[in-house]
């Protein structure tokens, strides 16, 4: 548990992902109400609510902040603290001696999970059966562990694709990638730079909402059917792409322990119409050098 000054509250605020969609226009002074005394003897007043015309629309985290929120001419954007903190993760106390609030950010529970142990297994054939366009159908021959590298070829009849990656406790991230590569063994490990190239696939925390290079974890524990059968506990990345012309294409991709990648699937909707291009683990074999 943090207590957070005032200094850090309004860094943590301004540095949150807060978006806020601006009107135009200028702000525009309310009728007054009704006045008060607050308890240090200052004079506060309550404006007719249906005047302000610059009312805006706030989002934490992508979420929509309900109460409602305006922008100011003095260049300030008002929101309620307690219901933004709380979309933060904090929780907000009201100190009457020193007529303060206090804002305590709750401490992650999230534990690391070590990412070993979703590599694919080693000297292994993985088929994928696919849909919606001709290559989503592949194989991926998964080589044996070398100082934490792992070799993998994805082989889809119209070329065959290296990828190289780097296996941790706490990270696995794409090293190495080359296409149109059709003999094994052709990079030399010992001397490969694992940082020049490197995309980081997954990363500890695994927590919902957080995002890798781009890819944002909509789900740490989802189960899912694919040919290989009923998969539990997956971990499942998503990112979304909208175009000029309005259409949305959504990416997602699905790992499982003891697996690897089991599934991954790309949805793009224009208008009133969908298409979907899935790759899904069917069977499994070992690899026979």
């Amino acid at each position: 548990m943090k207590l957070f000054t005032k200094e850090t509250v309004k860094g943590m605020i301004i540095g949150s992902v807060l978006t806020a969609g601006l009107g135009s226009g200028a702000a525009y002074a309310g009728t007054v109400i009704h006045q008060y005394k607050t308890p240090r003897g200052n004079t506060a007043a309550v404006e007719e609510e249906n005047v302000h015309k610059n009312r805006i629309g706030v989002t934490v985290n992508g979420q929509a902040v309900n109460s409602d929120t305006w922008y100011h001419d003095s260049g300030k954007t008002f929101v309620q603290l307690r219901d933004v903190a709380e979309m933060l993760g904090a929780k907000v106390n009201y100190n009457s001696k020193t007529m303060s609030a206090e804002l305590v950010l709750q401490q992650s529970q999230t534990t690391p999970i070590n990412l070993i142990d979703y590599m694919p297994p080693q000297m292994s054939v993985k088929y994928f059966k696919g849909t919606g366009m001709e290559y989503a159908e592949y194989k991926e021959t998964v080589l044996s562990l070398k100082n934490g590298l792992l070799e993998t070829y994805d082989d889809n009849e119209g070329t065959r694709i290296l990828s190289i990656l780097d296996i941790s406790q706490n990270e696995i991230a794409e090293v190495y990638h080359e296409d149109e590569v059709y003999e094994n063994g052709t990079v030399n490990l010992a001397t490969l730079d694992r940082y020049k190239h490197r995309t980081t696939l997954l990363k500890n925390p695994i927590e919902v909402g957080r995002e890798i290079n781009g890819q944002k974890i909509i789900k740490t524990n989802a189960e899912i059917k694919v040919p290989y059968g009923t998969i539990k506990n997956v971990i499942v990345l998503e990112e979304r792409e909208v175009y000029d012309d309005g259409s949305v294409r959504v990416f997602r991709k699905y790992w499982a322990k003891r697996l690897g990648l089991v599934k991954s699937e790309s949805i793009h909707t224009s208008g009133g119409s969908k298409h979907v291009i899935t790759s899904e683990l069917e069977r499994i074999e070992p690899y026979k050098n």
